[in-house]
C-alpha cells in the first residue's frame, strides 16, 4: 500500500480498533483530535473504496439503518504495520507552520 495517503492509513488505523461505517468514521474526524482530516463524503468514501480494492478492508452487510460497516483485513493490518514501522525523516516530521496554522 505504498501509494496510500495518510487519510487512508488513518482510516485503516481506526478500522483496526473496530468495524465502523463511513458515517461513523466521518464523525470521528469531526469530533476528535483527528479533525484535521477532511470529514467530507467526497474524501472518505472514495478512500474506503480504494482500500477495499486493495484488499485492506472489507465491507460487512448493511445494518438496519442501511449503513455498510467496514473491517480491516490481514492485508490491511500488514500494510498498517509496515507503514508504522518506516523510518521517519526530519522532512517527514517537519511542519510548515504557515500552511498548518494559516498565514499570520
Amino acid at each position: 500500500m505504498k501509494s496510500a495517503s495518510t487519510l487512508e492509513f488513518a482510516l485503516v488505523g481506526l478500522l483496526r480498533q473496530k468495524a465502523q461505517s463511513g458515517y461513523d468514521l466521518r464523525k470521528t474526524f469531526t469530533e476528535t483530535a483527528m479533525r484535521h482530516y477532511s470529514d467530507s463524503p467526497g474524501s472518505i468514501y472514495p478512500a474506503l473504496k480504494r482500500l477495499q480494492a486493495r484488499g485492506c478492508i472489507e465491507a460487512e452487510p448493511k445494518d438496519s439503518r442501511g449503513r455498510e460497516a467496514f473491517h480491516i483485513t490481514a492485508d490491511g493490518i500488514a500494510a498498517l504495520v509496515a507503514w508504522l514501522s518506516q523510518d521517519v525523516s526530519r522532512e517527514d516530521a517537519a511542519i510548515d507552520n504557515d500552511s498548518f496554522f494559516g498565514a499570520v
